[in-house]
Parts: C-alpha cells; sequence; structure tokens
C-alpha cells in the first residue's frame, strides 16, 4: 500500500504546508463569504480541527455559523493521510472548505435538539449536504469539480457493490447530479431501482428536488420526514413500515450497537428481524384472508339464492295441491 502524503512529509513540512493553506482559505472564504452577504466587515476564521479533542467525531470538516463563533474547521491531518500525492490532497481540502462554506453561507440550520430526537439528524445533515453545496455551485460554478472529487473519493468510493446498494448514497448521488458524471448518476438510480423499485425512486428524487428549493425550517424537516418514511437513513431504527429484506444489513450494526450502549432497549434487533418475517406473513394472511373472504361471501350468495329458490318450490307445490 503507497505511503500517504501525511508519511511522507516532516512535521515541520506539515505545519509549514497547514498553515499557509489555512490563511489562503482564511482570506478566498471571507472574500466570498462578504461578496455573498454583501458586508465587506465580515469575518470569518478558518483553522484546522483539534485532533486531541475528544468531542471533535468528524474526519474531514465542520463549521459554526453562529454570529459569536463564525468559523471554519478543516481536517488537514486527516485529507493528508487519505491522500497519496499533493495534487489530491490540494483538491480534497479545497473541496472540503467550499463544502463547509456552503453551509456556512446557505444552511437554514434545521438541525435542533427537537429533530436529533426524532431521529433526523442524520437524514437532515444528507439533505443539507446536498442542498448546501447546490447553491454554492449556482453562486460560484468555477467551483464545482471541487464538489466532483470529495463526492467521489470520500462519499461514493469509487461506486463499489456496497456503495452502489447503499440507499442513502443515491440521496447524495442524484441531489449532486448537477456535477457529478452522468454514467454515474445513471449507475445508482438503476441500482437503487433494483432494491426497492420505481415509485419509490421516484418519490426520493422529488423528495430531494424539493428540498433543494425550500425555503423554510418547517418545510425541510416535513421533507425529511417523508425521506426517512421511505428509506432507511443511518439513525432509522425501527421503520413503521416493513424493512425490505435487501436493506436489512444496514439497520444491523446500528442497530446492535444501540442496544449494546443503551440507546434501544434489548431485543430491539430481534423485533426488526420479527418485522421482516411478518412482512411477508401478513402479506400472505392478507391474500388469503381475502381468499377466505370470498369463498364465504359467494356461499352466502349461494345460500341465499337457494333460500330464494325454496319459496317459490312451496308455492308450486301449493299450487300443485290446490289442483288436485
Amino acid at each position: 500500500m503507497p505511503a500517504s502524503l501525511y508519511d511522507t512529509l516532516t512535521v515541520d513540512e506539515r505545519e509549514q504546508l497547514f498553515t499557509a493553506l489555512l490563511d489562503f482559505y482564511q482570506k478566498l472564504d471571507q472574500t466570498l463569504a462578504a461578496k455573498d452577504k454583501m458586508d465587506t466587515s465580515f469575518s470569518l476564521v478558518v483553522e484546522a480541527i483539534d485532533m486531541s479533542d475528544p468531542n471533535v467525531n468528524t474526519e474531514l470538516g465542520y463549521c459554526d455559523a453562529r454570529p459569536h463563533a463564525r468559523f471554519i474547521a478543516i481536517g488537514l491531518h486527516n485529507i493528508a493521510k487519505l491522500c497519496e500525492d499533493m495534487d489530491n490532497f490540494y483538491k480534497s481540502v479545497e473541496g472540503v472548505n467550499f463544502h463547509e462554506l456552503a453551509h456556512y453561507l446557505f444552511s437554514i440550520h434545521n438541525r435542533t435538539a427537537e429533530t436529533a430526537a426524532e431521529g433526523l439528524g442524520k437524514t437532515l445533515n444528507i439533505l443539507n449536504d446536498i442542498r448546501d453545496e447546490w447553491i454554492f455551485v449556482c453562486h460560484f460554478p468555477a467551483y464545482s469539480d471541487d464538489f466532483q472529487h470529495i463526492a467521489v473519493n470520500f462519499v461514493l468510493k469509487g461506486y463499489d457493490d456496497e456503495v452502489m446498494q447503499n440507499p442513502a448514497n443515491f440521496v447524495l448521488c442524484w441531489g449532486r447530479r448537477l456535477y457529478l458524471p452522468d454514467e454515474a448518476v445513471l449507475r445508482f438510480e438503476e441500482s437503487f431501482e433494483k432494491i426497492l423499485g420505481k415509485d419509490i425512486c421516484d418519490k426520493v428524487k422529488n423528495i430531494v428536488d424539493d428540498f433543494i428549493h425550500c425555503k423554510s425550517v418547517e418545510e425541510s424537516i416535513e421533507l425529511a420526514r417523508k425521506l426517512q418514511a421511505l428509506i432507511p437513513i443511518g439513525e432509522i431504527i425501527l421503520p413503521k413500515d416493513v424493512i425490505p429484506p435487501e436493506l436489512k444489513k444496514y439497520f444491523e450494526p446500528i442497530v446492535l450497537q444501540y442496544e449494546k450502549e443503551g440507546k434501544l432497549p434489548p431485543g430491539s434487533y430481534a423485533k426488526i428481524q420479527g418485522d421482516l418475517v411478518d412482512g411477508g406473513t401478513e402479506t400472505e394472511t392478507e391474500e388469503t384472508e381475502t381468499e377466505e373472504t370470498k369463498e364465504t361471501e359467494e356461499t352466502k350468495e349461494s345460500d341465499k339464492e337457494d333460500e330464494d329458490e325454496e319459496p317459490e318450490e312451496i308455492e308450486e307445490e301449493l299450487d300443485e295441491g290446490d289442483e288436485v
């Protein structure tokens, strides 16, 4: 396995490189942000992620757009470890920086304690990624290649089978079709249709497109609920509808881990298994009940006809008796 860029650089070389990049992107981001916000006094800090902070749970980057904070953090150390050469590193850093700047400029701030409690955090995060990048590219189209680079290398990861079969990646791919290769979007669409069918695929695409153009927090949360009701994304643990067997494997590690951590009661994984079994049983039961109901109705109709015919027979017999 080739050595990463991080390993090929000395400590001093990394420090000089990272300092220069942070200085450059702080000036660039501040210029772009001030232009977009029409505020020349606008200030923004770009810093490296402190990997020693136990509260940091991201690898690549994050931002804080609150007025008293205003900063973007880039995981320079981790990005350097994921890249083998300087060209890939520069492109990746730029893509991550603009991704976080897109959140900073265009996010509608819909991730709250309430949506987290509802289990919408991961779904909203994915939809916000799509929406904010889309708007950023419309404002600054020259940087669309950077978003394509980080999507292909860090999110879609070469389109291997596991990535192709994860429905969350179809959502990400469809929402980034503005700058992803057409063949990549088509491959994900075909893979998704095979798993869940064209009807759900079309509904997902409509939800994603509506989210990109939504303006309010309330609308964005409602769209996230609709998406989460259709497909499993990260934090969906016990879905309301029956889980398609093809997607069961995406729940197993999440549920088992949550049970271990005490976030879900014991037996939650078994309940999922039961839902899968019951799902098939319910379908068969419904068909059986339908057939039995049909047979019962036919029997009732037949009996009714017999009852209608019996009085006629009696009347005929009485007539015949009268004639005698």
